[in-house]
């Protein structure tokens, strides 16, 4: 049978037993279907293209029956290939995060926990020259919520994660701007149910996945919570909501 080779590898078939065929990789190249760059120590951009062999002790195998139980993505998904995806535990992006990402095991749940890769170097120093200035709006058109894009943390640094604990367990309440070492402006209806216990808040800073733990973010509890004294919610249209 054919095989689909990638990278410049050359499908060799084996006649004499039942036109079995396989790849022969070129250098730097290996796997199946020479799918796997052995060669890749960084990512360009968020990593979707990203092949290369890294991983994390506890990143979980693409093809662990758990996953496929899930549905989630892993190695037989119809797009497999073209996702990276395999019989391994090497990281991707699959779903257009912000950089590559295996699962990783939390008690009995399953989550995307990102990996430690470093961004190609000369990328970063591009970046240096021509990307945003920190706290300055760009003069271009930037694609915020709708229609936006990934972004690194690095890229807006001041953007805050409002968490609020439920039952032991945090959930995203808001989006906030860090304006100054220690107050973060957000919206005063995230906190405009009454009793408001300060101590159920946390603020996370350089948080790039709500769901996942990332070694560059920071966290923080709440001291104090000043919502504006005229703000209101009873027309609708909350009214000096800061």
């Amino acid at each position: 049978t054919e095989c689909p080779c990638l990278n410049g590898g050359t499908c060799i078939t084996y006649y004499l037993f039942s036109g079995i065929g396989r790849c022969i990789c070129p250098d730097g190249y290996t796997g199946l279907h020479c799918e796997l760059d052995t060669d890749s120590t960084c990512y360009t951009e968020n990593g979707e293209n990203y092949r290369g062999m890294a991983t994390e002790d506890k990143c979980l195998p693409w093809n662990l029956p758990s996953l496929i139980r899930r549905g989630r993505y892993h190695a037989y998904s119809e797009n497999a290939l073209q996702l990276g995806l395999g019989k391994h535990s090497y990281c991707r992006n699959p779903n257009g995060r912000s950089r590559p990402w295996c699962y990783t095991k939390r008690g009995f749940a399953i989550q995307e926990t990102p990996c430690n890769i470093e961004k190609c170097e000369h990328l970063n120093e591009v970046f240096l020259f021509t990307g945003p200035t920190c706290g300055q709006r760009s003069i271009s058109k930037m694609f915020k919520i709708v229609g936006g894009k990934q972004a690194e943390v690095e890229t807006q640094p001041w953007i805050a994660g409002i968490f609020q604990n439920i039952r032991g367990m945090d959930h995203f309440l808001c989006g906030g701007s860090l304006i100054d070492p220690c107050w973060v402006l957000t919206a005063a209806h995230c906190f405009h149910t009454p009793p408001i216990n300060k101590s159920v808040y946390k603020v996370f800073l350089g948080k790039s996945i709500l769901n996942a733990t990332d070694d560059k973010e920071q966290v923080f509890m709440v001291d104090e919570i000043i919502s504006h004294p005229d703000f209101t919610d009873d027309t609708g249209g909350n009214e000096n909501d800061i």
